[in-house]
């Protein structure tokens, strides 16, 4: 994984993540669909469980770099929190979608719909840089 960091820009980084959490979440889907579970209660455990591993995958991959300044916890709790806007989007896509299409594409559309703007937010916001330390001005010396 350290070799990816170096070697890819960060949008391919965070492909990379994005479509491993994407097969986590379309496997459960399946999975879960497979085994009696109704499709709306599936599609969102499985984005539930997906939205764990993108965090992880993104933090340790796509923005290793960006973690000076910030805490764990305040990081998890930002990146959910700003997913939740395009998890919304997501579950609209596939709620449209799925009315033409079976789960599994109607789900991959969704994924792929608000990956662009987890790519915005996740670097904009969730793993941003932090702010440059700035010195505090020198006191003024009387010549007096």
């Amino acid at each position: 994984m350290s070799r990816l960091r170096h070697v890819l820009p960060r949008p391919l980084r965070f492909v990379c993540a994005g479509g491993a959490s994407a097969v986590v979440q379309l496997a459960l889907l399946g999975f879960f669909t497979t085994h009696g579970l109704h499709w709306l209660v599936a599609e969102l455990l499985a984005l539930f469980v997906s939205a764990q591993a993108s965090f992880g995958l993104n933090s340790t991959l796509t923005w290793h770099d960006r973690w000076e300044g910030a805490s764990w916890p305040r990081r998890w709790v930002l990146f959910h929190m700003a997913i939740a806007g395009t998890t919304g989007l997501n579950l609209t896509i596939f709620l449209l979608a799925h009315q033409v299409l079976p789960p599994l594409p109607s789900s991959a559309l969704g994924i792929g719909v608000a990956a662009v703007a987890n790519f915005l937010i996740g670097d904009h916001l969730v793993f941003r840089l932090a702010a440059p330390a700035v010195a505090a001005p020198l006191p003024e010396l009387d010549a007096s």
